[in-house]
């Protein structure tokens, strides 16, 4: 199956998707099972689908932390009460902070001695 075929349309196609679960084997997972419906491809096709849609930048299916299940980014339950919506924002925030944390830490690792300032010497000359 060409590529161009695959990837196309694919945010159209998987927006709304419902919850569905995901294992390391791709031949028991209900993600896969979707996406190869959908797209009428190979479960090679569909395992490269999942990690080109799951992926940040693409933001297509999205993991929900509260329930460990994944779906589509404009998918929200009929049943949802303010509080589920509220967990998940934090639960969405939280791995948002852990991100920029871990973008800081490798950042401050990059410098080989940190920046430290004369205390005896101003921008002038001595104090």
């Amino acid at each position: 199956m060409k590529t161009e075929k695959l990837f196309n349309s694919t945010d159209e196609h998987f927006r709304m998707m419902p919850p569905s679960r995901h294992s390391a084997d791709p031949a028991s997972s209900s993600v896969i099972q979707k996406i190869m419906d959908a797209l009428d491809c190979d479960i090679d096709d569909a395992v490269k689908t999942f990690d080109r849609l799951r992926n940040w930048s693409q933001n297509i299916l999205v993991f929900d932390r509260i329930a460990c299940v994944w779906h589509g980014r404009d998918w929200r339950p009929d049943d949802e009460t303010t509080e589920d919506a509220l967990r998940r924002e934090v639960a969405v925030l939280i791995a948002e902070v852990r991100r920029l944390r871990q973008e800081m830490n490798s950042i401050h690792k990059g410098f080989n001695k940190p920046f430290h300032r004369n205390k005896s010497k101003n921008f002038y000359g001595k104090i």
